[in-house]
């Protein structure tokens, strides 16, 4: 795969010279708002972090490997389309999965926007190392007193770069307002020592979709906003969303929130994690996080209490809008973030299968000692758990080296759904096929609702 993939790219840079119709590169030195006007349209071009993507070349000690996403923006707006489509059920595209190669072929570049993209590449002094599907990995050089960026239409964007975080959090100075009766936020963050940047790329600049108000005694006002589009209309269920909460005085002031306490929620919505203030907004916007797990025709309510700065604590209780479509799991949360609502007592009876969940295993059985460890750490039930040994299957079959895959899948299944038992199907080592003698063992019974299947490959593709 990996020669395969060398020689493409041998290909893609054979000509050595730079054609006139390839952009000059981005550098450091020549870095303007009048420059910006110029770049593609896409994504990396146009993001508020550029400058400071083109500072950290500067400062890299090692030469850095990048990963850069070749592609049209019609193409990867068709991908998106797509990516909707097939995950969304009811849609006649639901779980339409395209191989990789249909998936490159009707979405992703052409050879002559691979071609480009590596001559930009390297005329920014980047070396490309390989090509593979709509992706380029390039090696960026390391101290450059004027490094660049490679300027191609056909160049979506490049990881590696930025550390992946939700917000990018500056040193800052807000400068905040909240108009008194009027469903407007407006938060512009003037980053110390360099140019001024804002919060606009998460829609903190724009009206929010609702707002629900209320007044504490003291005529404070107390704001629960979203910017979620589809909150007013129906949130896809099985999703975290955000809620976010906002207080002022009288005159419209922002008034800084010190906690946010007794969180719930009711019908199908469960609160999980904590709530945060958001980075520069000092303490006065702060963050609730929930999850419709199931579809609901009515709405919820979500219940807390707040308490300001200025000594004033008001409850108070909004208004969610119903779910949509069907949920059996919250495949977006971390693992501290379902142990939290697992942890609810409503959500654990409608979301338990209370069937045993089927998981196979070949040779390695997992550990019953490190899964009592992981319940009692994540403060969760043990389950029960029944092995089932095929013919030539004995409960020996346990190596402490090589079970991390099964004891993996045994501790997922035990976190999501705490209120159900396991069944664990063992098949020896030197069974030829295990994944059809569980499949076979399973059509052969009617307790187990639920198989789990672990399927992969270590450093190929399949």
């Amino acid at each position: 795969m990996l020669i395969g993939s060398l020689l493409l790219l041998s290909t893609l840079v054979g000509q050595s010279s730079l054609p006139s119709s390839v952009p000059a590169p981005i550098h450091l030195n020549t870095f303007t708002s009048a420059v910006v006007k110029r770049l593609p349209s896409t994504n990396f071009y146009h993001n508020t972090a550029i400058r400071s993507e083109l500072q950290r070349l500067k400062d890299l000690k090692h030469p850095k490997t990048l990963s850069v996403l070749v592609d049209s923006p019609l193409k990867i707006h068709a991908l998106e389309q797509y990516s909707q489509n097939v995950s969304q059920p009811g849609n006649p595209w639901y779980h339409h999965f395209l191989t990789p190669r249909a998936l490159r072929e009707r979405f992703g570049p052409s050879p002559q926007a691979l071609r480009r993209a590596v001559q930009a590449i390297r005329a920014a002094g980047w070396t490309p190392q390989a090509a593979h599907g709509f992706l380029i990995t390039a090696q960026a050089p390391a101290h450059q007193s004027n490094p660049a960026i490679p300027v191609s239409s056909e160049i979506w964007s490049v990881n590696g770069l930025s550390p992946l975080r939700i917000l990018h959090q500056y040193t800052t100075r807000p400068i905040r307002t909240l108009p008194h009766s009027h469903a407007t936020i407006h938060i512009k963050t003037e980053n110390v020592g360099s140019p001024s940047t804002t919060l606009s790329g998460f829609q903190f600049n724009n009206p929010p979709t609702d707002m629900q108000q209320f007044a504490t005694s003291s005529e404070d006002q107390i704001s629960l906003l979203s910017w979620n589009p589809d909150f007013t209309r129906a949130i896809p269920a099985g999703l975290p969303f955000n809620l976010f909460v906002a207080a002022s005085n009288p005159q419209g002031t922002p008034v800084a929130i010190s906690h946010i306490t007794q969180m719930s929620a009711t019908g199908k919505v469960v609160v999980y994690g904590s709530p945060k203030a958001m980075p520069a907004s000092h303490n006065t916007l702060w963050h609730i996080e929930l999850a419709g797990y199931t579809a609901s025709s009515a709405s919820s309510t979500i219940s807390l209490t707040i308490s300001l700065s200025n000594g004033q604590s008001q409850s108070i209780h909004g208004t969610i809008p119903p779910f949509t479509g069907s949920a059996t799991a919250l495949p977006a949360l971390t693992g501290p973030e379902l142990n939290s609502a697992t942890q609810n007592p409503s959500l654990m009876a409608q979301t338990s299968s209370r069937s045993p969940v089927a998981l196979y295993v070949q040779g390695q059985i997992p550990s019953l000692g490190e899964l009592q460890q992981l319940m009692t750490q994540e403060n969760l039930p043990m389950p029960q758990v029944n092995f089932h040994y095929a013919s030539g299957a004995t409960a020996a079959m346990v190596n402490t080296q090589d079970s991390a895959e099964s004891n993996l899948d045994i501790q997922a299944v035990a976190s999501i759904d705490p209120g159900s038992s396991i069944d664990e199907y063992v098949f020896p080592s030197n069974d030829p096929n295990p994944l059809v003698s569980f499949l076979n063992d399973l059509s052969q019974q009617t307790t187990v609702k639920i198989a789990s299947l672990s399927y992969g490959f270590f450093g190929s593709d399949p």
